[in-house]
């Protein structure tokens, strides 16, 4: 498959459309085309171990099973230097992740993160959490049309207030990584 001006080809066939979604993966034959430039894949050096598995399993244990009986989606995020445990509990299923970083290419500042716990706060913020993207998608859904066939402006506004986009590549966050992070690394408004 390639893409084509107005649509793609596949094999020996053309198909037009309005509009293309391109998700094809790690190995996209279709981001450059999005994006202007061919990127590849390329090892962070984590490796990501995920389990999912349903609640009934829980039931039984003692440790286990305030799990079970929470009325709400649940969230429990552990960090230690280079590993991170992540929990999602919702009303049917646990699904638990676990992060290991495979090499040492970074330095622990405990002092650092004693005098400024905001540090460890995770970038999802109020406005992200009691944002209706289903709601904000049809409310909006005509002037993005608009935009898309007359050309017309449409700037999304589902993004924190006075927030500029800045266009990052996983090179530069590796490099950074790579240092000790200094205080904006993650920019992020926990309000």
């Amino acid at each position: 498959m390639r893409l084509g001006d107005w649509g793609v080809i596949i094999g020996d066939e053309r198909i037009e459309a309005d509009a293309v979604i391109a998700a094809d993966g790690i190995h996209s034959l279709a981001r450059k085309h999005v994006i202007g430039i061919q990127q590849h894949p390329r090892t962070s050096g984590f490796a990501v171990y995920r389990t999912c598995f349903p609640l009934d399993l829980l039931v039984n244990d003692p440790l286990t099973k305030p799990l079970t009986e929470t009325k709400e989606d649940v969230s429990r995020i552990w960090l230690d230097t280079d590993v991170h445990a992540i929990m999602f509990v919702t009303d049917f299923q646990v699904r638990f992740l676990t992060i290991r970083f495979t090499q040492d290419t970074s330095e622990t500042d405990c002092e650092m993160v004693a005098s400024n716990p905001e540090f460890l706060k995770m970038p999802q913020p109020l406005w992200l959490f009691d944002f209706d993207a289903e709601k904000y998608t049809y409310d909006r859904f005509d002037k993005v049309v608009d935009s898309v066939k007359n050309g017309t402006s449409f700037v999304s506004k589902n993004i924190i207030e006075d927030h500029v986009h800045e266009d990052w590549t996983v090179e530069m966050m590796m490099t950074l990584e790579k240092e000790q992070a200094k205080e904006h690394f993650y920019r992020v408004a926990n309000k």
